[in-house]
């Protein structure tokens, strides 16, 4: 399970994490995205520390036996205060823990990589804009793909953000593979049967061998099979020929006996 780190000494490690679910849940909470807390906060506008504490505490895993009330995320916090750092600190970490979960780019704050990326429309590289609908409803559109794409309802809330993004990427990526895939089989089939037409009216046409027609998904065999397989062949025929041999050998011997001449066959 991928988390984000909140680490005060070596004794206290805490694990954080957002789902969808926690998103919304936070959304419906804090009367807006969450996201735009963070974003407000990173454009100088003030913010209410009691949100910042309610995103710590919605994120924080259970650690065993252990289930984190809001007061314990209150300790957290003036734990994190007066041991590692100040108020603004603590933001950037909330800020790193949405961009783990895929919420915001890795990429955003980085000019020269953003520009890169606008021109691949990298998927994993999207930004929720949460400016014209809610998280909520944005995310119940992503359900409808998931759903599509075999992705149960439990699953899909108790998930991040970039693990749908990804999980959908790899889903449409193995789509297209498989659409290739039949393009490229229907078109060699149709091949295949221009090919044996063909032989009906030349002898000189040659049925292609399978590993010739389909590369990569079957080998062509290595020497020492070919070797096998053609010392087969010999052994068959040797086989054939005695059997061949001893049964003329009984005709004739049974023509002499018994003075008699048997068709030859």
């Amino acid at each position: 399970m991928f988390y984000t780190q909140l680490r005060i000494d070596d004794y206290h490690i805490y694990k954080l994490r957002l789902t969808l679910i926690d998103v919304v849940q936070l959304e419906r909470l804090l009367g807006e995205s969450p996201l735009n807390i963070l974003y407000k906060a990173t454009q100088g506008y003030s913010f209410n520390l009691e949100d910042l504490i309610m995103i710590l505490y919605t994120s924080l895993l259970s650690d065993g036996d252990k289930e984190y009330s809001i007061d314990d995320a209150y300790d957290i916090f003036d734990d994190y205060v007066e041991n590692v750092g100040d108020v603004g600190s603590f933001f950037l970490v909330l800020l790193k823990l949405f961009k783990d979960m895929g919420f915001i780019s890795q990429n955003e704050d980085n000019e020269e990589d953003t520009e890169q990326n606008d021109s691949s429309n990298n998927d994993e590289d999207e930004v929720v804009d949460s400016e014209d609908m809610t998280l909520e409803a944005r995310f119940s559109e992503l359900l409808i793909k998931c759903l599509e794409a075999g992705i149960t309802e439990e699953f899909f809330w108790k998930s991040t953000y970039g693990e749908m993004l990804r999980y959908m990427k790899a889903y449409s990526n193995r789509l297209l593979r498989e659409r290739q895939d039949k393009a490229s089989f229907d078109y060699q089939l149709s091949n295949l049967i221009g090919i044996s037409v063909s032989r009906l009216f030349s002898s000189d046409s040659k049925f292609p061998e399978i590993y010739d027609v389909y590369p990569g998904i079957f080998e062509p065999p290595s020497e020492e099979e070919l070797a096998m397989a053609e010392a087969m062949k010999m052994k068959a025929r040797m086989i054939e020929y005695t059997e061949h041999h001893n049964a003329k050998q009984q005709i004739k011997e049974i023509e002499e006996l018994y003075g008699i001449k048997l068709d030859d066959q």
